[in-house]
C-alpha cells in the first residue's frame, strides 16, 4: 500500500512539473489565448490517456531498484509451485514448503506443524499437531515420528485455539483478523498469518512464517501468492498422503502373499522330503551291497567274458562314488528346502551356519550344475581370477546365481542377440560379483521396482525370483545393485563387504561340482 501511494505521488509530481515547464516556456513565446485554452485541454487529455500506460511501469521501476518487478517475482513464484509437486515424501516437500515460504515473505524462520497422522504416531486419532523439524526426526515422547532431534519438540494438542480455529477455516489466516486468542497463539511464533493445508476431511498441516527480516515489509499482492500456495500445498501433501496409504495397502497385500507363499511352500516342502528320505534310504542299501557285486560282477567277467563284458576302470570308480553323489545331493536338497522356507518366512539366517564361501568355487559350481537349455552353455562366460571368501552358505549363493542366470538367459533369448559375462572384481572398499548381459535391457520405470516382491514384467514370471536374491544377499551381509540401458545390457553388482573372516568354518575346495546338486531357480 505504501509503494502504491508514493508511485501514485511521483507520477503526479512528474505531471505538475511537466505542466509548469510547457506552460512557462509557451507563456513567453504564444500570446494567443485561443491557444492557451487549447493547451490546456490537450494536457488534460494527455493525462488523461497515459496515466494507466505510465503507472505500471513507473511501479515496475521504482520496485526494481528493491530487484522486486512483480512479473519476475510471478514467475518465481510459479517455478517454485512446479517444483513443490515434484516431491514424493512429506519430509522433502515440508522442508522445501518451508525454504519457499520463508524466501517468498523474506522472513528468518518457518515453523510448521503436521498432524499426527501424517507424523506416524502410532494408532493416531488427528486430536495433536507435532512440530517438523528438517533434521533426525524423533517425538519428544520418544516415539519415531516427525519432531526433533535434541531440542524439545511443540505439539498444538485439542486445547489449542489455533489448531481449533484453522480446522474451521482454510487457507491464510491472518492475526489482525483472528480472534485474539487466535493471534495470540502465533505471536508466540512471532508469526502474523498461518498458511493452512487442509485435504477434505481434516487439517494436514499449518506453516507460521516467524519475524520479518529488517527493511522487509507487508504487500498487499502477498495475500494472493499465498492463498494459491496453500492450495498448491493442500494437493501436493494429499497426494503424498494417498501414496503413503497406497503403500501400505501394498506392503498388506505382499505380506498377505507371502504367508500364503510360505505356507503353500511348506507343504510342498513336506510332500518333497518324504520321498527324498526314501531315496536316501535306498541308496544307504545300495551303497552297503555295491562293493560285493561289483567284485561278483568282475569275478563273472573273468570267467566267462563274453557274457559279462568287462566294465571300463572309469566307470567301476563312477559306480563307487554314486551312492555318495546321490546321498550328498539329497542332503543339500533338504537343506536349500530349509533355507528357502526360511527366506521365504522373511526370517534372519542362522549365521552360525554360515562357513568362509570361495565366490570362484559358487561361479563355476553355477555354471557347472545350471540346466542348460541347447546352445545356451556358449553363451556363458567368466572370469573368477580375483576370488574372494565371505560368510554365507554355498548353496543359497549358487541359487542365487540361478536366478540371474535364468533371468539373463531370458532377456538373451528375447532379444536375439547378446551373452553373459560373470566376472569377481575386489579392492580395499568391497568384494564384487558383476553379472551382465546384453540382451534386452530394463525400461527405466521399471528399475526402482524389480526387487518388490511379485513384481514381474514376464508374463509367466511370478516375482519372486530377485526379492529372493536380495533377501539372501543381505543375510550375507551384501548389496545388490542394478543398472541398465533398455536394448544394451543389464548389470547387476552383488557387493560384499571386505572383512576378517577367519573364525568362520572353512569350506573345502576340493569338493567337484558332481558332488553339488542343482535346485531349479524360482520361475
Amino acid at each position: 500500500m505504501k509503494t502504491n501511494t508514493l508511485v501514485k505521488g511521483l507520477l503526479a509530481l512528474a505531471y505538475s512539473a511537466l505542466y509548469g515547464l510547457m506552460t512557462w516556456l509557451l507563456t513567453d513565446s504564444v500570446n494567443d489565448p485561443l491557444f492557451q485554452v487549447l493547451f490546456h485541454i490537450a494536457y488534460i487529455a494527455f493525462i488523461c490517456l497515459t496515466y494507466d500506460l505510465f503507472y505500471p511501469y513507473m511501479l515496475m521501476g521504482f520496485k526494481s531498484s528493491r530487484g522486486n518487478l512483480p512479473i519476475n517475482r510471478l514467475g518465481s513464484f510459479v517455478e517454485t509451485i512446479n517444483a513443490m509437486h515434484e516431491h514424493t515424501d512429506l519430509d522433502s516437500l515440508l522442508g522445501f514448503a518451508s525454504k519457499a515460504l520463508t524466501d517468498l515473505l523474506r522472513v528468518e524462520s518457518t515453523t510448521i506443524f503436521v498432524c499426527d497422522i501424517l507424523a506416524g504416531v502410532p494408532d493416531a486419532a488427528q486430536k495433536q499437531m507435532i512440530q517438523w523439524r528438517p533434521e533426525s526426526l524423533v517425538r519428544s515422547d520418544g516415539v519415531d515420528g516427525i519432531g526433533s532431534d535434541s531440542a524439545e519438540t511443540r505439539i498444538l494438542d485439542e486445547t489449542s485455539a489455533l489448531q481449533q480455529y484453522a480446522r474451521q477455516h482454510r487457507g491464510v489466516l491472518l492475526a489482525a483478523r483472528s480472534p485474539d486468542v487466535v493471534a495470540r497463539e502465533m505471536h508466540e511464533y512471532n508469526a502474523e498469518l498461518v498458511v493452512s493445508a487442509h485435504s477434505e476431511q481434516r487439517l494436514l498441516c499449518l506453516l507460521l512464517p516467524g519475524r520479518r527480516l529488517p527493511h522487509s515489509n507487508h504487500n498487499d499482492d502477498e495475500l494472493p501468492l499465498l492463498q494459491f500456495f496453500s492450495r498448491q500445498l493442500n494437493i501436493a501433501i494429499d497426494r503424498i498422503d494417498a501414496l503413503r496409504k497406497q503403500q501400505v495397502r501394498k506392503e498388506a497385500a505382499y505380506a498377505e502373499k507371502m504367508d500364503l507363499l510360505a505356507s503353500l511352500s511348506a507343504n510342498i516342502a513336506h510332500e518333497m522330503r518324504t520321498p527324498l528320505s526314501g531315496v536316501r534310504a535306498s541308496i544307504s542299501g545300495v551303497e552297503s551291497y555295491l562293493p560285493d557285486l561289483l567284485e561278483g560282477y568282475r569275478h563273472a567277467s573273468a570267467l566267462e567274458p563274453a557274457r559279462f563284458v568287462p566294465i571300463r576302470t572309469e566307470h567301476v570308480e563312477m559306480l563307487e562314488n554314486t551312492p555318495a553323489r546321490i546321498k550328498a545331493m539329497v542332503d543339500q536338497a533338504n537343506t536349500v528346502i530349509d533355507l528357502l522356507l526360511v527366506n521365504l518366512r522373511n526370517r534372519t539366517l542362522d549365521r552360525s551356519s554360515f562357513t568362509e564361501c570361495s565366490m570362484a568355487i559358487c561361479v563355476v559350481e553355477a555354471v557347472q550344475t545350471y540346466p542348460f537349455k541347447r546352445n545356451e552353455r556358449q553363451k556363458v562366460s567368466h572370469a573368477i581370477e580375483q576370488d574372494f571368501v565371505f560368510p554365507g552358505v554355498p548353496a543359497m549363493m549358487i541359487y542365487v546365481l540361478f536366478n540371474l542366470l535364468k533371468n539373463a538367459l531370458y532377456s538373451v533369448e528375447a532379444a536375439c542377440k547378446g551373452g553373459i559375462h560373470i566376472a569377481l572384481e575386489k579392492d580395499a572398499k568391497s568384494n564384487r560379483v558383476v553379472f551382465t548381459d546384453t540382451g534386452l535391457g530394463i525400461d527405466a520405470d521399471a528399475i526402482p521396482r524389480i526387487f518388490e516382491g511379485f513384481f514381474t514384467t514376464k508374463s509367466e514370471g511370478t516375482g519372486a525370483g530377485l526379492p529372493f536374491c536380495k533377501r539372501t544377499l543381505n543375510s550375507f551381509g551384501a548389496q545388490i545393485h542394478v543398472s541398465s540401458v533398455k536394448g544394451e545390457y543389464t548389470t547387476f553388482t552383488l557387493e560384499f563387504p571386505v572383512s576378517a573372516t577367519s573364525s568362520l568354518k572353512t569350506v573345502d575346495d576340493t569338493v567337484s561340482s558332481a558332488e553339488i546338486s542343482a535346485p531349479q531357480p524360482v520361475r
